[in-house]
């Protein structure tokens, strides 16, 4: 196989699909990273932009069962609530009922999502048609929320607002209808870091009165879903990140995922940190299932390698997939490239083979 080098750039590596989105937004890409490395273009810039992003790729909406959202209080002193929205597929029959909540067999399995956007931009919101996707496909619930983004609220922050949820969740899962001994947590790129350091922290008693005493994470979190996350501080550093992080591969640039991470961590100890960097952890043991997804043009694919290595040495289970003709972010664009579907459908087999087990 010929080795992909910065002088041998072939963009027929990407679907028909990526390539023209790519080429679409070749000028608007150009302009926006010169802006950031001239620090003309602000964090309100780049949220602004969410919409037009979704108006671009996103084509009419997916129906979904039912949808829920609840405001759960952050467990800092802020008194700030965090967004939980809960999707129902439309193959669930589960009567909703409260008599079904004193019915341990109406629960149901779970995903949990934390969502992408270097820790600094997006929702709940932006990810809508992925989540109500996410769960027709799983035939699951999907919980997902709307965590605090910085640079206003900078690492751990963010973090410990998706353990927060998941604390609220086992807390609340028989009224929820959710069986809290099967849960698979998972997110991609920002959202598969926190979600491996979630599990990281839970594992180490980090968090209290999120892990019931007479069960193990192993029975807690059945399963962990990691989209082409980021796992080492050297991530900018690496490969990939030199050959794929350019607009010919992704728009989301090494210039673009290098802004993000200075405004997520404003500390230099994070840097040192093993739940900012979880491949800095003495260990992965003890951690459940985990499905590692990279793409074959991701900015991220080296430390996904990582990940999976890191596995394989420890013997921990686990199964590393290389979406094809995807780059970094494809996630957000099944409703243009279809193939993206067909990956995300593998991957919600995956976890509904591990979850349905009682």
């Amino acid at each position: 196989m010929q080795k992909i080098t910065n002088n041998n750039r072939q963009n027929s590596f990407l679907l028909t699909s990526q390539r023209q989105l790519l080429n679409m937004m070749s000028e608007f890409i150009d302009k926006r990273d010169e802006g950031l490395r001239s620090n003309t273009v602000s964090v309100k810039d780049i949220r602004n932009g969410e919409q037009q992003f979704l108006d671009l790729v996103v084509k009419g909406t997916s129906e979904i069962s039912c949808v829920d959202d609840y405001h759960i209080p952050a467990s800092d002193i802020s008194g700030e609530k965090i967004l939980l929205r809960i999707y129902d597929p439309l193959n669930n029959n589960n009567d909703r009922n409260d008599d079904a909540s004193n019915n341990s067999s109406s629960l149901t399995p779970c995903l949990i999502y934390i969502h992408g956007g270097g820790g600094v931009q997006l929702s709940v919101q932006f990810y809508d048609y992925v989540l109500r996707y996410l769960s027709n496909s799983s035939g699951l619930k999907v919980a997902a929320m709307n965590y605090r983004l910085a640079p206003e609220y900078p690492f751990p922050t963010g973090l410990n607002d998706v353990l927060d949820t998941i604390r609220w969740i086992v807390k609340n899962g028989e009224k929820l209808g959710i069986d809290k001994y099967r849960l698979a947590l998972g997110g991609d790129s920002a959202g598969a870091n926190m979600a491996l350091a979630s599990a990281l922290r839970i594992r180490n008693g980090d968090v209290s009165n999120i892990q019931p005493t007479e069960k193990t994470i192993k029975h807690l979190l059945r399963g962990l879903f990691l989209i082409y996350g980021h796992y080492s501080p050297n991530v900018m550093k690496s490969e990939s990140m030199q050959i794929f992080g350019e607009k010919e591969w992704s728009f989301t640039t090494k210039t673009y995922l290098g802004w993000y991470l200075k405004h997520l961590h404003q500390n230099k100890e994070d840097y040192n940190n093993q739940y900012a960097f979880p491949l800095l952890a003495d260990t992965l043991k003890e951690l459940p299932p985990t499905y590692i997804v990279t793409t074959s043009t991701d900015t991220y694919r080296d430390d996904n390698i990582d990940l999976a290595e890191k596995f394989e040495q420890e013997k921990q289970e686990y199964y590393l997939t290389m979406w094809p003709g995807v780059m970094h972010a494809s996630i957000n664009l099944l409703c243009i490239t279809p193939e993206v579907q067909k990956y995300i459908d593998s991957m919600t087999a995956f976890l509904g083979g591990i979850l349905q087990t009682r």
